[in-house]
């Protein structure tokens, strides 16, 4: 007949490994889905960026051709007016400001959509971090071993040759 404490313990030993591999399956799993969310958020966010600059270049060649037109238009009338000289040369570096500053302020709204996906990425990636973080690995340790064994000390064991303390 098999020794009573002896198969408690290996039923706790039983019990034991299986709380630790259903732990680390939870664990793996968790890690798994947290990185493929923050991969979905990173393409989401890269495509967010990416109609936002279209936008803006968009933006920025309808004012480069407006601006021709303006450019042409102006030339034209102050030639046909009459106008030479220091005024028409006036008009067209005002205009080349104007185009520099509207150049000037795309370049600066593309930076900024770029610092707000590295941003927007650096989240993602402390959120999935965070959800790696909250579900641990674990593995077998003392506290387990001595949990599996103390039945022994408890209520002995004829088959190792130990008396027990008792109830």
């Amino acid at each position: 007949m098999c020794d009573p404490t002896l198969a408690t313990v290996g039923i706790n030993a039983f019990s034991t490994m299986s709380s630790i591999n259903s732990q680390n399956e939870a664990s793996l799993a968790n890690a798994q889905n947290a990185k493929l969310a923050a991969n979905n958020e990173y393409v989401q966010n890269t495509r967010q960026m990416i109609d936002q600059n279209r936008a803006i270049l968009q933006n920025g060649m309808d004012l480069i051709l407006q601006g021709r037109e303006a450019e042409s238009l102006a030339y034209t009338s102050a030639t046909g007016a009459g106008v030479r000289g220091t005024s028409v040369r006036a008009l067209m570096a005002d205009k080349r400001f104007t185009m520099t500053r509207n150049k000037q302020r795309n370049r600066q709204e593309q930076e900024g959509l770029m610092n707000a996906l590295q941003t927007s990425n650096e989240q993602a990636r402390a959120k999935a971090e965070g959800r790696i973080a909250s579900q641990p690995m674990t593995s077998f340790g003392l506290g387990d071993a001595l949990g599996i064994l103390a039945p022994i000390p408890k209520y002995g064991s004829k088959t190792l040759g130990i008396n027990g303390l008792g109830d």
